[in-house]
Order: C-alpha cells, then structure tokens, then sequence
C-alpha cells in the first residue's frame, strides 16, 4: 500500500477523541505540509527523513493513518522494531480502518521475523561461544602438552648429564689388567730367583748354564711384565682420578681435566699431574 494522508473521518470522532484533542486548524495545515514532505522523501527512498516527518505530523494532527505511513517508513529504513510499535499503535488507534487486517497480518510478519532473528542471534552467539570455549580448551591442551613435552626434554638432559658424570668403568678395567700383570711378572720374578739359586746348586756345568739360561730368560719375562703391568696400572689409575675429578658444569661442559703424566723405571713407576 502506498503512502497515503487521510482526514479524522477515517476513524470514529469518538476514538479520535480519546487519543488525543481536537488539533488546530494551523496544526492540521502543518502536519499536512510535513506530510507532503514525508511522502516525497518516501518516494526517493529516504526513508529516515520520511519518518522523522510523519513523527512531527503525528505529533501536531494525531491522525492515526500517519503512525501506518511512519510504520511503512521505518520498515523502508530497516527498524523493523520501531515499524512494529507504529503498527501497533496505528491498530490501538484505528482497531476498525479499512486496511487494519492486512497491518495485523503485518505486524505477525514482523514478529515472526523478528524472532526468527532473535533465534539466529542467540544460535550465531552460542556458536561463537562454543568456539571460543574450544579455542580456548585447544590452547589449554597446547600449553599442557607443551609443559609435558619440556619436562620430558629436561629429564631426558638431566638424565644424560648423570650419565655423563658418572665415572667410567674403563680406567679401572685398565688398572686391574695393569695390576693382574704386575703379580704375574713378581711370579715370574720370584722362579728366576729360583732358578738362579738352582743354577749356583748345580753339580755340574752344563746344568748349571742351562739352568742359568733358563732363569735369564724368567727375569727378562718377569721385567718386561712388570714394565707393561705398571704402565697399564698407572694409565688406569691416572685416567680413573681425572675422570673422578671431572665436574659437569650447568651449560652441560665439564671442568678442563688435569694434565697427568706417568713414567715408569727399573723397578719404580711414578705418576705426575694437576688437576
């Protein structure tokens, strides 16, 4: 229905009345020319300035055909809520107009819609706040698998620090063949001195040479063992004091480690460092 101005015959006298009192001659004439301005400003599609003008009309001639046409304004401007409130009060004030049936099948239109709308807003929020729950649960697992994962890389460097630190069996294997060599080679020792005074014993000389010889032969095993045992027993046992002395640092390096040296002699083996 197009915009249309009507005069208080529209309604009953009565209702009119009831509403509001009779309006001026000069009021009805401005309220006239407002409307006028309405309706072309409702036909070039400002549909703002339209319903500012029938609310001034509205407000000086009381003509309830004016809250339909401000009605049909604020739905061109998209205020579907204010359109309703027009329409209702237009169907308070002319509960009998001609075109009342087809403004309250407009207003349920309205409503509808609008609750229709209302029902999306409250889906669209919901959903929205299901996502942000989960976005946030999604960081919160992140940040716990990340605090998992840390601890797992800080036990596993502590773990291997330990490792390190703890001194290696090595050294001592050393020591103990070092030392296991240097018994063997005093054995050794102690039948060539046998053998020695068994050769002083001999009766005769050819024994006594063999004799001899064979007891040479026993010191030169016995010295080479003790030679080769003390060098191994002092390897052993200056590797195992540098690597019992070895500190590990926080930034995962170990302390500089001792200088040693190791010299072995007729008879004596000395070791020598700094750590």
């Amino acid at each position: 229905m197009a915009l249309a101005f009507a005069s208080t015959g529209v309604v009953p006298r009565a209702v009119a009345q009831e509403v509001a009192p009779t309006p001026t001659r000069e009021e009805v004439e401005r309220a006239s020319v407002l409307f006028e301005r309405s309706a072309l400003a409702y036909s070039e599609g400002r549909f703002d300035a339209a319903a500012a003008l029938l609310g001034e009309a509205y407000a000086l001639s009381h003509e309830p055909i004016l809250l339909y046409n401000l009605g049909r304004a604020h739905e061109g401007a998209r205020a579907p809520e204010r359109a309703l409130d027009a329409y209702r009060l237009y169907l308070e004030q002319a509960p009998d107009a001609e075109n009342a049936s087809l403004v309250r099948e407009r207003v349920e239109v309205i409503e509808r819609e609008l609750s229709d709308a209302e029902a999306e807003r409250v889906r669209v929020r919901r959903e929205q706040e299901d996502a942000a729950r989960e976005r946030e649960a999604a960081a919160e697992r992140a940040r716990i698998a990340a605090e998992q994962e840390q601890a797992l890389r800080r036990a596993a460097e502590q773990e291997r620090r330990r490792r390190e630190a703890e001194p290696s069996p090595w050294p001592w294997v050393v020591g103990g063949v070092g030392v296991a060599g240097l018994g063997a080679a005093l054995a050794v020792g102690i039948v060539a001195m046998e053998r020695h005074a068994d050769a002083a014993a001999a009766e005769t000389q050819v024994e006594a040479v063999g004799i001899f010889d064979e007891a040479q032969s026993l010191a030169i095993g016995a010295n080479v063992g003790l030679v080769v045992g003390g060098v191994l027993l002092g390897v052993g046992v200056a590797w195992g004091v540098v690597d019992l002395t070895g500190a590990t640092r926080h930034d995962d390096e170990r302390e500089p480690q001792g200088n040693v040296e190791v010299t072995v002699g007729p008879g004596a083996l000395g070791v020598r460092g700094t750590f």
